[in-house]
């Protein structure tokens, strides 16, 4: 069976020329975690800055967590992360599918709906897992607001880098759709642990409003590709990319290289988690900084279970000296307040392997 394109938007128009003006924007949809800050955007934000091109971190998911209805920041928190856990999905994703869909899902909506009214009921009866209900209903007429004021705050940025792990897929998606409809010739890219293997090509192919997809671990290649866009020099060999040309023809890079010295990492520049925090009202909860100090999954190396051994990515697993990860701890001195720390000594691959986009830490200390 054929699938159909998904998203349409208007005709490919040529990029705006690069420049000295040249700038990125990277976007953690929902449903990141609200309390932890985004490893992997921090380190992509370094990366970037460190080659001379001005790079911000919006925490969108945020913005959605103070679209909720509670009294409190402490309440809206635990509202937003019950989204994120297991017995609301893929409802929470379905909130943000018409903005994406259009009507070409109605008859599908209707199978939602039904499922939702036995949640509801379930909810009535006392069981507590189907207290999203009524969350996911609001987001769900609030979508197409928080797109648009998303939208809006990317006005001034060249390039977008949207990240996409486990059910973040549908917001991210109507998010880059959102964009070309109001500026085509902004530079659209999809990251993270969806865009893995064959899934960045596979997303290029049905969404056209994606220029370029991130598959791998490109810590070095993703900042390297923005520098190179940003002073017009080719781009055609950067490791794991897929991009879309101006016929509709989608073209990938070789293969990254694993990342197996994580010395080699910058520090994670959490300053835009810090200020974002701030904005929402949420300095005064607890701060969560992900520290990583090794890679790759000893279980599904050890492992005999077809699922865990058939992981791409799980060769080699990378680590750091035990004294790098310390030196490699966030400086507390950026931002106010005590900041608690996860430290991670191996990370799933399904976590890992993209490890331009995926929250890495931000889904295992929730």
């Amino acid at each position: 069976m054929k699938l159909p394109i998904w998203g349409k938007v208007a005709p490919a128009v040529s990029h705006a020329p690069p420049g000295s003006d040249f700038s990125v924007a990277l976007v953690l949809p929902p449903y990141g975690s609200a309390l932890v800050a985004n490893l992997a955007l921090a380190l992509l934000s370094a990366g970037i800055k460190a080659r001379g091109v001005p790079c911000r971190c919006f925490y969108w998911n945020l913005d959605v967590m103070e679209a909720l209805d509670a009294p409190d920041p402490l309440q809206r928190v635990a509202r937003y992360e019950r989204l994120a856990d297991r017995p609301a999905r893929p409802f929470n994703e379905w909130a943000f599918a018409r903005p994406l869909y259009d009507g070409e899902m109605r008859e599908r909506d209707q199978d939602t709906w039904k499922l939702l009214q036995q949640c509801l009921v379930r909810r009535q009866e006392g069981d507590e897992s189907a207290g999203f209900v009524d969350d996911v209903i609001r987001l769900r007429e609030r979508a197409p607001e928080l797109i648009a004021a998303m939208v809006e705050r990317l006005q001034s940025f060249s390039l977008v880098g949207i990240s996409s792990t486990f059910f973040s897929n549908i917001p991210a998606l109507a998010l880059a759709r959102a964009i070309k409809r109001r500026w085509p010739q902004k530079i659209v890219v999809l990251g993270g642990a969806n865009c893995d293997g064959e899934m960045g090509r596979a997303l290029m192919e049905k969404f056209p409003q994606l220029d370029y997809a991130f598959s791998g671990e490109v810590d070095q290649a993703f900042p390297e590709f923005v520098a190179r866009l940003s002073r017009g020099d080719p781009i055609d060999e950067t490791p794991d990319m897929h991009r879309r040309l101006a016929d509709g023809q989608i073209i990938s890079g070789p293969p990254a290289r694993p990342t197996e010295a994580l010395d080699e990492l910058p520090l994670p520049d959490y300053d835009d988690y810090v200020r974002e925090r701030q904005r929402v009202g949420l300095e005064a909860l607890p701060r969560i900084l992900a520290l990583e100090a090794s890679r790759g999954c000893w279980w599904a190396r050890a492992s005999t279970a077809p699922f865990a051994a058939s992981m791409p990515m799980v060769w080699p697993i990378g680590r750091s000296a035990p004294s790098d990860s310390r030196r490699r701890s966030p400086p507390s001195s950026r931002s106010t307040g005590r900041a608690a720390c996860s430290w991670p000594t191996t990370s799933c691959p399904w976590t890992t392997t993209a490890a331009s986009w995926t929250g890495r830490g931000a889904r295992i200390w929730r």
